[in-house]
């Protein structure tokens, strides 16, 4: 065979699976739509906090490392964190320094 025709075959394919996996989706959204509401739902509130945090960065504005909270906030080691990701943040600080200090063990 040709590769054009080889070309022509994979575009095909490629198609077909497309539509098939649409089919499909189309069909299991009658079934039970939960589910994906639900997906859709989380990644639309992870994208918007991320904006939001991103822009609160940029304008130089105090907010929680992870969250765009500017309320309460707390000095945890050498960041910002809300009371509901404060023992996260100290967590985090506490593995930093562990981590910090089997390096330098490491080097010795």
């Amino acid at each position: 065979m040709g590769n054009r025709v080889k070309l022509i075959l994979l575009q095909v394919l490629n198609w077909y699976v497309k539509w098939e996996a649409k089919r499909l989706f189309e069909r299991s959204m009658k079934l039970n739509p939960a589910p994906f509401n639900a997906y859709i739902e989380e990644v639309a509130s992870n994208k918007g906090a991320t904006m939001a945090s991103t822009y609160l960065s940029k304008q130089g504005i105090l907010h929680c490392f992870m969250c765009p909270s500017r309320q309460r906030l707390r000095k945890v080691v050498s960041e910002y964190a809300c009371p509901a990701h404060a023992a996260e943040a100290a967590k985090l600080a506490v593995q930093n320094i562990n981590g910090v200090k089997s390096k330098e063990a490491a080097r010795a």
